[in-house]
């Protein structure tokens, strides 16, 4: 409806939907995200520190998420890749020789499982002085080192419609960004809101489809958080979904003692390893029986190593139980067509 002229207000209509009353945390599981520029999605929290800080050279791995390629050209910088071993171990000390004075490094923690050598990155920017920013899309809940900027995606573990926050530490040699003003397009965010309102209502329609081009057509920009989302995201007991996530997690491991490693932090899932020319069959096995285990990243760049196909993602978010990582682990290990204990 029309605001009245020169208020900014309009009044009577339809209500919206009322939302719990919410503060941005002050302590807790998501302290360190506290004071950080809330954007509209992570691409648009690279794209826009990048900018800010005049950067032309990116460094980062050719294993991690094609958003990120698109936000650095979208800021006008040129990247190159750096290479990620089975495993998801880096060669750090090859990497050093890699980094330039000025040149942005990125470096991700994978599945919050796999995480930066903090150390060893502190003493490539002593020697080199490039600047590094930490994509914890994936480790929400990491702080960022003083010395480091970090990027995380709210949306990979709770039920956000939007958001992307940006920390830059006191220590760090780059500098934040201008706080995002701008709302996205009415309609961009009128689909989101539908897709996430739909899997809400309907937990068993089909809106993966949906939420997957929607996805991927995310606008680049210094668009903000919206409204929403933040208070969703103030209102979310991340305490309790981090204990959730670590016994989930530890659950998986003492039924699947072939596993990932311990996780030093609160997991996004369970990296399950399997051959990659066993993943499709993995997959689909376990889809069929009820257990969606997405696929990251399908769409890379040509010649860059598929490492999602050598893990299966297990869910172990706080949606579940550890009864239910019982089940799941049931059917990771029961034969092809046998349902198994269903979730």
């Amino acid at each position: 409806m029309p605001e009245v002229p020169g208020s900014g207000k309009t009044y009577g209509g339809f209500f919206p939907i009322d939302l719990p009353r919410a503060e941005p945390p002050a302590g807790g599981a998501v302290a360190h995200l506290a004071d950080g520029r809330r954007f509209y999605d992570g691409r648009s929290a690279i794209a826009e520190l990048i900018r800010a800080n005049g950067i032309a050279d990116v460094l980062m791995p050719g294993y991690i998420c094609p958003v990120v390629y698109k936000a650095v050209e979208n800021a006008g910088a040129a990247w190159r890749t750096y290479k990620v071993n089975p495993g998801f171990r880096t060669d750090w000390l090859n990497l050093s020789y890699t980094a330039k004075q000025g040149t942005l490094l990125i470096v991700p923690a994978y599945f919050g499982v796999y995480m930066p050598d903090l150390d060893a990155l502190e003493e490539m920017m002593d020697i080199s002085g490039c600047r590094v920013l930490l994509d914890y899309a994936q480790a929400l809940y990491a702080p960022c080192p003083p010395r480091f900027a970090a990027v995380y995606s709210p949306r990979k573990f709770l039920g956000v419609p939007d958001g992307g926050i940006l920390v830059v530490g006191g220590g760090s040699r780059l500098k934040e960004p201008p706080v995002p003003l701008l709302k996205v397009d009415q309609t961009v965010f009128g689909d989101r809101m539908s897709c996430h309102g739909i899997r809400l209502e309907y937990p068993h329609g089909d809106a993966l489809d949906s939420f997957r081009r929607l996805e991927r057509e995310m606008p680049l920009g210094p668009y903000r958080m919206s409204d929403l989302a933040s208070t969703l995201f103030d209102a979310f007991d991340h305490d309790s979904a981090c204990a959730a996530r670590r016994a989930n997690y530890e659950a998986l491991s003492a039924a699947l003692p072939d596993g990932p490693p311990p996780c030093p932090g609160v997991p996004l899932c369970f990296p399950f390893p399997v051959e990659p020319d066993s993943f499709n069959f993995f997959r689909r096995n376990l889809i069929s029986k009820g257990v969606f285990v997405p696929h990251y990243w399908p769409d890379l760049p040509e010649g860059v190593e598929d490492l999602g196909r050598t893990l299966l993602a297990l869910p172990v978010d706080q949606r579940y139980t550890t009864e239910d990582m019982a089940a799941v682990a049931a059917l990771l290990m029961a034969p092809p067509g046998d349902q198994g204990m269903m979730m």
